[in-house]
């Protein structure tokens, strides 16, 4: 057993919060009661973490290359690719340097070197899988990686032969997410606890095409006095929305990013919104009634987890190419006649954190 000897965990993500929220989350309870010595958050350069994730106990970072705006704006994704002999080598150094007993991927290219070269190294390793299909990136590293840890059942038949190494985890939500009496939510938001209240959120980037049809829905509502909305815009279109809205009727309260979504969550009767998988794990935990619109181009992973909540009887699913400000004005007319929070008994109130972080603990007792 590793009983007495300092225990080290790396855990590398993406730039998205969908990758990054998990990752804090382990880190913290990994931290907690010093279950382990030191643990390390690496992500690419320049990637921006939330106030939040800030705060989190024991919280050390370290940054991979990460190609400029410029370049990605010219080349997309491709850019990535042309700075992974850079990643390749930080990730040599950071692991030579930190000396893990456990590099934990959570996705994106950028966990491919760091659990390959843990691999040659001889360092344990663990996967975890955000959405119902797994990413290319974990698809490959889940034949190489000692366990893969999955936040949908659904995901596991999709591992092929590397699904004998998967354990069920559920999806860690963001660092400091709680369940919040309503008034205290609408207090905190300055709103009515008592009036009809809608989330609309595309994600932690935004989307425009949420965001546009929505507000002009609104402004088609005749009963919009009636409403109340939290509207998360992303940075690209929050001087916009905020412009439209002026004197639409409604009580709007609208922001870039909202650090502190506990108290949004507990004050929506529906949410509108894309289907990340950390969006999807947060509408069931809070089994909030959900209109879910499946970003199109993210290779069916966003479809495949909107059938979860679709499953669930949680969540209307809407083609993109359906969303029209008629169709959303619709249902919130729908919404407004009388449908309210749903009483579906959530499974994804596990602990997810905490069984992923016990997974990662397992490893460092050889």
């Amino acid at each position: 057993m590793n009983s007495g000897r300092p225990r080290r965990v790396l855990a590398v993500t993406g730039s998205s919060g969908g990758h990054i929220f998990p990752a804090v989350s382990v880190i913290e309870r990994l931290c907690a009661g010093v279950r382990v010595t030191e643990a390390v958050l690496v992500l690419p350069e320049k990637t921006a973490l939330p106030s939040a994730e800030k705060k989190c106990a024991g919280l050390r970072s370290a940054a991979l290359p990460y190609p400029p705006p410029a370049l990605r704006r010219v080349l997309g994704g491709y850019a990535v690719l042309l700075y992974l002999p850079a990643v390749f080598l930080k990730s040599f150094f950071l692991l030579v340097y930190f000396r893990p007993d456990v590099v934990a991927g959570f996705g994106s290219v950028y966990s491919v070197p760091m659990i390959l070269l843990a691999r040659l190294l001889g360092i344990r390793t663990i996967i975890h899988e955000q959405n119902v299909i797994p990413g290319k990136a974990n698809l490959f590293l889940s034949y190489l990686c000692d366990r893969i840890a999955v936040s949908f059942d659904g995901t596991i038949g999709r591992l092929g032969r590397a699904g004998v190494k998967a354990v069920l985890t559920g999806n860690p939500l963001r660092s400091g997410l709680r369940k919040v009496e309503r008034t205290e939510a609408a207090a905190f938001l300055g709103m009515d606890a008592g009036k009809f209240t809608v989330l609309v959120t595309g994600g932690s980037q935004g989307s425009s095409r949420i965001n546009d049809c929505f507000v002009r829905a609104v402004n088609l509502l005749e009963a919009r006095d009636k409403l109340q909305i939290i509207h998360l815009t992303g940075s690209r279109d929050y001087r916009a929305v905020k412009e439209a809205y002026a004197g639409c009727g409604a009580d709007v309260r609208v922001f870039e990013f909202l650090a502190s979504m506990e108290y949004a969550y507990s004050a929506a009767d529906l949410v509108i919104s894309r289907a990340g998988a950390m969006t999807v794990s947060e509408i069931i935990y809070y089994g909030i009634p959900a209109v879910i619109i499946p970003y199109p181009f993210a290779g069916k992973h966003q479809d495949a987890n909107a059938g979860v909540l679709k499953r669930s009887g949680l969540a209307e699913v809407i083609a993109d190419a359906e969303v029209s400000p008629e169709a959303l004005r619709g249902i919130l007319e729908k919404a407004l006649s009388g449908r309210g929070r749903s009483e579906v008994v959530s499974d994804a109130g596990k602990d997810a954190a905490g069984l992923l972080a016990e997974e990662i603990i397992s490893l460092t007792c050889r």
